[in-house]
């Protein structure tokens, strides 16, 4: 698998790969408005958005972008894997990735809020839940937040 930085040109490709994998994982506890809610938050338009701000890295295999991660300043912002590859520790090197840029920049402490069916993928990468959080449009989650070290 080749790991390189997300361009802006990645943008569709990333957001079809996002509804996807949101489409295709454990739905329980969300209503269909609250899954297509959170899918049109992936627009292609959106990723484009404070591009600036963001930095990011795609998976590819066979051309194909199976992988994204992205982080905003202290915020891990996305990290998703097509259903197809899921489980084959992509999304741990994507999220190591990650954690490397934060410490780079001198951040010390990333946050995220994690969707229901992922806290156990943050658990087993050594990620602590601090708190619920309730997003009117898209459910409940629950904030998680790790400490970054050299």
């Amino acid at each position: 698998m080749l790991i390189r930085k997300f361009e802006l040109r990645d943008s569709i490709e990333v957001s079809k790969l996002i509804r996807n994998a949101i489409l295709n994982r454990d739905n329980r506890g969300y209503t269909i408005e609250q899954i297509f809610s959170i899918c049109n938050h992936h627009s292609g338009e959106n990723m484009m958005l404070d591009f600036d701000k963001k930095i990011g890295h795609v998976g590819i295999i066979d051309g194909k972008i199976i992988g994204v991660s992205m982080l905003r300043e202290g915020e891990v912002t996305k990290v998703f894997i097509d259903p197809e590859y899921q489980g084959r520790g992509i999304g741990k090197q994507l999220m190591n990735l990650i954690e490397k840029e934060a410490i780079n920049r001198g951040i010390r402490k990333l946050w995220l809020i994690s969707s229901l069916p992922a806290i156990k993928f943050y658990e087993n990468l050594g990620w602590k839940t601090v708190g619920d959080f309730f997003h009117e449009k898209w459910g409940k989650a629950v904030r998680m937040e790790k400490e970054v070290i050299r």
